[in-house]
């Protein structure tokens, strides 16, 4: 038989063989689609549970990129594959999807710093693979799924900071490669299980903060790895080396303990005078110390600058309550991981180290209750991450660094009881994320900063027993979050702000010994006498019964000398208005336009349905959300904000009538009907109303005008420092065109409108000037009659 193929053969089994690869490459291709998309439906279902992003990080999970290249998605380098999940500190809020089970290559997952809640799900048993697992700083419920056992190979379980409860669970036990467990902070009860001194492996076992109770295990002493447990504040009975009656000084062979993470001796009466703080040089070697808590000891004596060379690792130092003396070591800038200094109510003298500046890292800086003095420091201003500081009670002198009002971070703010001088710098506006505020006790003057009202997250502010002066601004009602405001023992004057009845969170409000005048407020927080104190105002009047004031006397306005040529000015104008008004009428200056007479159709508008309509969302994207910067005006019935409508980028002026003042109701709707038949160039031109309700489905009522660029005529004719950049005037020629311009205005409203309206609020904040300035931009209709003569 002939060993040579025909060619019609070999084709044959080409194709044949092609047909096979295909297939083989087909089906591989298949499989492969087939856990791609196991992972890729799960990562849906967990971006599916997550309902606030604010960072937007998940907003980039779609198939416009593969999973594997998505935020905190790690494949493995073999298969695509995930192996890590990693959605730490991204703030996201929501709920952990069962799916996460799916993800069944997953050795990491890390959802720590965000806003989880509900159960962990139990389906994160089926993850075999998994090693690290951490959900620390949520708020995950519910007890701790028992198949998590299951994933053998785990080394690290970190729980801390959650609403975990139930047992811990002695299955854990099973862990053989277990190296961290961390489940402090939780509300974990009953006894500590005797197996976990199975887990040969263990170096850091983390228990404090729950409500465990009964004795520390025995069987703990088989753990030959520990170097960290954290047994504290629970409701055990056998060792807790904290808050305990341990006294005498500190061994002085304390840094043998080279491998030493953590030292924690607060609370106890340790100390020796003889020995002082002399065992810190020890404490140098330990190269891995983070935590040195001596808070609550008897420690006395100088601060050594061995301090200094302490392990570079080092995170937190408390030494508060002690009786150390002398200055604060110049070098302490060099612990540069430092995180949280405490040296509170101790007997330190000298100035505040420069060198603190250094500590960019550093959350937590306390000094209060020393004898320091000379000036805070500006380098304190690159500590761009403290959120709590707090130099009060010392003898500080000198000013405020604008440095320090420049961190934004900042959450607390106490420089109370020292001797500082001169004015609270406008900066302090830039603090807004400010819930404490304190600079009382110090010699601080000037007028109180209208920027505060930036700090809308306030909730403590004490600028008492200082001296500064002026008048309350009327803007601070808008910190909708005051619990507590002490303005007493300053020299302010004016009247008394109604404002602050609106807050309704304020508990109490002292604006005692100061030179305040006028009539009290009765509403809101001015009808509880206990609520407030106004003692050593000896010019007030008024307000509820139980303060026991005088009446207010309705004095009018004392007249003023007015110099002659403002005189003359007045009287020219006076006579050439009148002469106008005479023209006018002789003349009939106005006619009736008969297309204004038509009856307007009824619609949701006030107005009628030719007007164009705008929602409470509109308007609040306007005026952004109504803040504080865009408000221009404020009446007895309304306030007045400026804004620009997003689509057509039109400025406006929006009125927010506020429905809780009597009579607003009224006003609005008088306001309303006398829009419907007024058409003049001299009045504010109307843009729309609106009549629903706001975001959390209370009624509102607006009216929207076209914005006047040049503000009111009472801007010009009595400017306020605050208000603009340079001095305002007006010509002559100007002021008696704006006179003849309100007078047109007053006798189309008497004489021409269909319906005859009567203005009876003629005052310079309601004349408005347009971006002409010369010549008079409109008039606004506030309160206003009619007449059916």
């Amino acid at each position: 038989m002939s060993c040579r193929l025909k060619i019609s053969q070999i084709i044959t089994i080409f194709l044949t063989l092609q047909f096979s690869v295909d297939n083989v490459v087909l089906i591989s291709t298949t499989a492969a689609r087939n856990t791609n998309y196991t992972d890729f439906q799960a990562l849906l279902s967990i971006q599916s549970q997550i309902l606030i992003d604010p960072h937007g990080f998940l907003a980039l999970w779609n198939q416009s990129l593969p999973f594997c290249l998505w935020k905190g998605v790690t494949c493995s380098t073999r298969r695509p594959r995930v192996v890590t999940l990693d959605l730490s500190g991204m703030e996201v809020s929501g709920t952990l999807s069962p799916y996460i089970g799916n993800l069944t290559f997953l050795k990491d997952l890390r959802l720590g710093n965000n806003s989880f809640h509900g159960k962990i799900p139990q389906e994160i048993g089926r993850l075999y693979r998994l090693q690290h697992i951490s959900l620390y700083n949520n708020s995950f419920q519910g007890e701790i799924p028992t198949n998590l056992t299951q994933c053998s190979d785990l080394k690290e379980i970190n729980f801390d900071k959650n609403f975990l409860e139930g047992k811990i669970p002695s299955e854990f036990s099973s862990l053989s490669n277990l190296q961290n467990l961390i489940l402090s902070l939780n509300h974990f009860k009953g006894s500590i299980p005797s197996s976990l001194g199975n887990l040969s492996a263990l170096r850091t076992l983390s228990l404090s903060f729950n409500g465990l109770e009964g004795n520390i295990p025995t069987e703990f002493a088989k753990l030959s790895n520990l170097e960290s447990l954290q047994l504290s504040a629970n409701i055990l009975s056998v060792l807790d080396i904290g808050m305990n009656g341990l006294s005498g000084p500190i061994p002085m062979k304390m840094g043998n303990l080279k491998q030493l993470q953590r030292l924690d001796f607060s609370g106890n009466p340790l100390g020796s005078e003889s020995t002082g703080l002399s065992f810190l040089d020890s404490l140098t070697n330990c190269t891995n110390l983070m935590i040195l808590h001596l808070n609550g000891n008897n420690h006395r004596g100088i601060l050594p600058r061995s301090v200094t060379n302490l392990s570079t690792e080092l995170i937190s130092l408390r030494l508060d309550g002690n009786y150390i003396s002398g200055g604060i070591p110049e070098s302490i800038g060099e612990l540069t991981n430092l995180q949280g200094l405490y040296l509170s109510r101790n007997n330190f003298t000298g100035g505040i180290p420069p060198s603190i500046g250094g500590l960019s890292s550093l959350y937590v800086l306390e000094m209060q209750e020393n004898m320091l003095d000379g000036v805070i420091p500006g380098s304190l201003g690159k500590c761009s991450r403290l959120s709590r500081l707090d130099l009060s009670h010392n003898r500080l002198t000198g000013v405020i660094p604008v440095k320090i009002l420049g961190i934004s971070s900042l959450i607390v703010l106490s420089i109370a009881h020292n001797q500082l001088s001169g004015h609270l710098p406008l900066e302090v506006g830039a603090l807004t994320n400010l819930t404490s505020f304190d600079v009382s006790e110090n010699n601080l003057s000037g007028e109180l900063p209208y920027t505060l009202v930036s700090c809308l997250g306030l909730e403590f502010l004490s600028l008492n027993s200082n001296h500064f002066n002026g008048n309350i601004p009327e803007s601070f009602g808008s910190l909708e979050g005051l619990q507590l405001l002490d303005l007493s023992s300053n020299d302010l004057s004016g009247a008394i702000p109604t404002s602050f009845a609106k807050i309704l969170s304020l508990q109490y409000l002292n604006l005692s010994f100061n030179d305040l005048e006028g009539e009290v407020p009765r509403i809101g927080l001015y009808g509880n006498s206990s609520a407030f104190s106004i003692d050593g105002n000896n010019k007030l009047c008024g307000g509820i019964r139980s303060l026991q004031l005088p009446e207010c006397k309705k004095e009018m306005p004392p007249r003023e000398e007015v110099p002659f040529g403002i005189m003359m000015t007045l009287l020219t104008a006076g006579y050439l208005i009148f002469a106008l008004l005479v023209h006018i009428f002789l003349l009939h200056y106005c006619t009736r336009d008969t297309s204004s007479q038509t009856t307007e159709s009824s619609s949701d508008s006030p107005l009628g349905n030719h007007y164009r309509k705008l929602s409470y969302k509109e308007l609040s994207q306007a005026t952004d959300d109504f803040s504080p910067n865009n408000l221009i005006a404020m009446g007895r019935y309304s306030s007045v904000y400026k804004g620009i409508l997003r689509y057509s980028e039109q400025k406006v002026a929006v009125k927010l009538l506020n429905l809780q003042q009597q009579g607003a109701r009224k006003c609005f709707e008088a306001e309303c009907e006398a829009l419907r038949s007024t058409r003049h160039k001299n009045i504010v031109k109307i843009i729309t109303s609106c009549s629903g309700t706001d975001f959390k489905g209370s009624e509102f009522k607006a009216l929207v005008y076209e914005l006047m660029s040049n503000g009111s005529l009472e801007s010009w004719l009595h400017p306020i420092s605050t208000d603009v950049q340079q001095k305002k005037s007006l010509k002559l020629i100007q002021r008696l065109n704006i006179a003849i311009d309100v007078a047109s205005a007053i006798d189309y409203l008497h004489n021409c409108c269909e319906i005859r309206i009567i203005h009876r609020d003629i005052k310079p904040s309601n004349i408005l000037l347009d971006h002409k300035l010369c010549s008079f931009g409109g008039l606004w209709l506030c309160e206003v009659s009619f007449s059916s003569s």
